[in-house]
């Protein structure tokens, strides 16, 4: 008898281990905007495009592979409502348009978004707002997202990602309420994902907000012209679909992944981008070698990230090396769990200058966001901003001493006159050739004497 039991458990052991779910596949709820952004919308890229491109990379196939369909929802042709009161009543089940069950049953990940009307609000408002749904302030926006974040933190079963609102244009908007639009979402993405939020309390796991609004919004809460269909319709165009598609792909399935695993890890997104590779528009170049491109299709660089203790910059608490950096300017790596202290986050390149946070970053939330988006962002304000108004990690460090100097030129020298093709410290723009078109950098660096700003 107690070896039938015994054998029992050997039998029921990995079958148990072999059915723990994946979080792999999933439907992406949208309306023309998330359309636009699925692709390719004239662009070079898209969604599915991006989906095959990170199971490359990481090496998912069969099962283990992501995958992910569109649907434009909720409840259409017979409601095209899509804010953020009506997801509230889609969440709660009380809606007579569109019924979630068989969509949660259906699909591991579901992403859901809001259409423009929801960045069209009115007033910071008050609790005397939650008596009318549809009341556009502050205030019933977040009482919304905090109820609508409840009700999917009740199916532990899914992964949810959620998208900031879609930002309009100025010809679209009036500056009140793009500016309560931007500090609406930054509250989504900054607080409430944060655990920060003193009436929510701690963000729950299954759950991802993707800051979309912030992607193509400037300072003032409008979308950028550059990512507009014109200056009255703020559909995303080609652009943005070049720069929000990978960002989505990577984002949204590296965070399910960890969920999937866990949680036994985090995730930290950093973006960064590198003078020498920069070629306009907030996208690098991919680096070359003697026989093309060096890496994948999409991957610019590698990059090492560091995260160094707080009180004495001195220690190293955790590292990556070889970190995939997308075109676009972000890497994704995962960080052990253990680590939820703050932490300067430092990025080191083969032939860029080191570079840290302005300050320690929180890892006390499952997922961390970090941007080098402008000189304040690093320590020292230690980032070139180029003409077109992004900020960029200086390059022309070679021979990683922390300063751009003299011995910085020499082995450009002794490689150019060889004329040398390949993947080389000296070849600071990546084209594949060590040349002149490298000094440049150089030059213009060394005069202004740049070099590492570290917090010792």
């Amino acid at each position: 008898m107690k070896r039938y039991f015994y054998l029992l458990l050997v039998l029921i052991l990995p079958s148990a281990a072999m059915t723990q779910p994946q979080f792999r596949s999933g439907i992406f709820l949208h309306h023309s905007t998330g359309g636009y952004i699925w692709g390719p919308n004239g662009s070079s890229t898209s969604i599915p495009n991006e989906i095959a491109l990170y199971n490359a990379a990481h090496g998912y196939t069969g099962s283990n592979a992501v995958s992910m369909t569109e649907q434009w929802f909720p409840g259409a042709p017979l409601s095209n409502d899509n804010e953020w009161e009506r997801w509230h009543r889609i969440f709660d089940g009380v809606d007579p348009y569109a019924n979630l069950a068989p969509i949660l049953a259906a699909n591991k990940i579901v992403v859901v978004k809001s259409c423009y009307p929801s960045s069209a609000m009115t007033g910071m408002g008050s609790p005397a707002d939650t008596n009318f749904y549809t009341r556009k302030t502050m205030y019933n926006h977040k009482w919304h997202m905090r109820h609508i974040v409840r009700d999917m933190a009740s199916h532990p079963e899914n992964f949810f990602g959620l998208w900031t609102n879609a930002p309009l244009v100025a010809g679209a908007t009036n500056p009140n309420a793009a500016l309560l639009a931007k500090r609406f979402t930054t509250w989504m993405k900054d607080t409430l994902a944060q655990g920060l939020d003193p009436e929510f309390g701690a963000f729950p796991p299954n759950v991802y907000v993707f800051h979309y609004f912030q992607k193509l919004a400037d300072e003032n809460g409008y979308e950028r012209a550059e990512y507009a269909v014109s200056n009255t319709d703020s559909h995303p165009n080609s652009a943005a679909t070049l720069l929000v598609a990978p960002q989505f792909v990577n984002e949204i399935f590296n965070a399910a992944i960890a969920y999937e695993q866990g949680n036994q890890t985090k995730i930290l997104n950093v973006n960064v981008l590198f003078e020498g590779l920069y070629i306009g528009n907030g996208l690098m170049k991919q680096v070359l070698d003697a026989d093309g491109p060096r890496y994948s299709e999409g991957i610019a660089d590698v990059i090492d990230i560091e995260l160094h203790s707080a009180t004495d910059y001195n220690v190293t608490e955790f590292a990556v090396q070889d970190a995939e950096l997308l075109t676009i300017g972000l890497a994704s790596i995962e960080v052990p769990s253990t680590l939820s202290g703050s932490y300067y986050i430092t990025i080191k390149h083969r032939n860029s200058i080191e570079t840290a946070s302005a300050v320690p970053v929180s890892f006390a939330a499952s997922e961390i966001n970090y941007s080098f988006d402008q000189p304040a962002s690093a320590f020292g304000n230690n980032l070139l901003t180029v003409p077109d108004g992004w900020a960029v990690i200086y390059s022309s460090d070679v021979d990683q001493n922390g300063i751009v100097d003299t011995a910085d030129f020499t082995p450009v020298d002794n490689l150019s006159s060889e004329y040398s093709m390949g993947y080389y410290p000296e070849d600071v723009n990546g084209d594949g050739f060590v040349d002149t078109a490298d000094l440049s950098f150089m030059d213009n660096n060394q005069i202004n004497f740049v070099g590492a700003i570290l917090p010792f």
